[in-house]
């Protein structure tokens, strides 16, 4: 009624709820609207509307992405005791397939990595939101900032306690000093480089894609936000596709996983430089933000941690550890 919608007809409730201090309820209305119930002390009206001009941007570049609604008094957010709502617009399409081949994850990755740097590269210093995005590093998103801490520095110190409790200090003081290192070379120019602000999750569950595998639309900006283009890219062209899994740490030398890795890492930034002019800064910095994903990023800290805790793939995850934190990760 807040809104002044009509009365609907069909309504399918999904729960995305991340446990009893973290409720996050969406209902669909009649597949036109999405009015979302949540718990969240992060989000304010002025974030929304900060987000609308960013999904207004993300519609004039051709990409779909819904709008917040706002009601007759033009009001998005509302709240009812404990709880916040508010409701958007409703992308009705296909998602990627969960058993989508190898040959259509390919195509995939590179439509993302394509939108990212066009994107980029037509609004890089353009109209910034004033939040960081789930990415960033040193500046804190508005989650992290409930921590004090970027996330990958708390996956960071998460997984050297792990190393520590499972002895391995030498190993843990040597992760440590890579990424103090990495850090603080980039403290000395980071806020000299391009930002652009970002969906900030472009997953394959927040892709909207036609029969082709070809990206339409986007949705769920809860992690949106500005960032450093080339570290935002870093992320990007690291996270996708993950070669640490039990079948290549079974089949393959650490030596193997790397290369891959790197491999990836090279055919990816291939991708981006053919949308985004890199400045010879920004080669330096992308390369340092690169390390920081690969000894930090929660998929991999993840894998990591579960790793070095089975006898069986004990050394070779350490060597490879090794190799993630010792690589100048040159590609330029």
């Amino acid at each position: 009624k807040a809104y002044d919608l009509p009365v609907s007809s069909e309504v399918e409730m999904i729960d995305s709820s991340r446990g009893d201090q973290d409720i996050r309820h969406n209902y669909i209305l009649d597949h036109k609207y999405v009015l979302r119930v949540n718990s969240t002390k992060a989000l304010s009206e002025d974030n929304l509307k900060d987000l609308n001009r960013l999904i207004h941007r993300y519609n004039d570049f051709g990409v779909r992405a819904p709008l917040f609604l706002e009601d007759p008094n033009g009001i998005i957010l509302h709240q009812d005791n404990e709880m916040i709502y508010y409701v958007s617009e409703y992308l009705d399409g296909m998602t990627p397939s969960d058993e989508m081949s190898e040959e259509q994850e390919a195509t995939l990755l590179r439509e993302r990595l394509q939108l990212i740097s066009s994107f980029a590269a037509k609004y890089k210093n353009e109209g910034l939101l004033p939040f960081m995005s789930m990415y960033s590093i040193i500046e804190l998103s508005t989650d992290d900032e409930l921590i004090g801490m970027d996330e990958k520095q708390a996956n960071l110190n998460q997984f050297v306690q792990v190393l520590r409790n499972c002895g391995e200090e030498q190993m843990a003081d040597h992760i440590e000093k890579v990424n103090e290192e990495t850090r603080n070379k980039l403290l000395r120019f980071y806020k000299e480089l391009p930002r652009c602000s970002f969906q900030g999750d472009e997953n394959w569950q927040n892709l909207i894609i036609d029969e082709k595998y070809h990206i339409q639309g986007l949705f769920d900006f809860n992690m949106a936000g500005t960032d450093v283009v080339v570290n935002y890219f870093a992320n990007n062209a690291l996270l996708e596709p993950d070669y640490l899994d039990e079948e290549h740490m079974t089949k393959l030398s650490a030596a193997e996983i790397f290369q891959m890795t790197l491999d990836a890492f090279r055919e990816n930034t291939k991708v981006l430089e053919a949308h985004y002019n890199f400045s010879e800064m920004e080669k330096i910095a992308y390369t340092l933000y690169a390390r920081i994903v690969l000894i930090s990023a929660f998929p991999n800290v993840c894998a990591f941690r579960y790793f070095l805790q089975k006898e069986e793939y004990k050394e070779k995850a350490k060597v490879l550890l090794g190799c993630f934190a010792d690589s100048d990760l040159t590609i330029f």
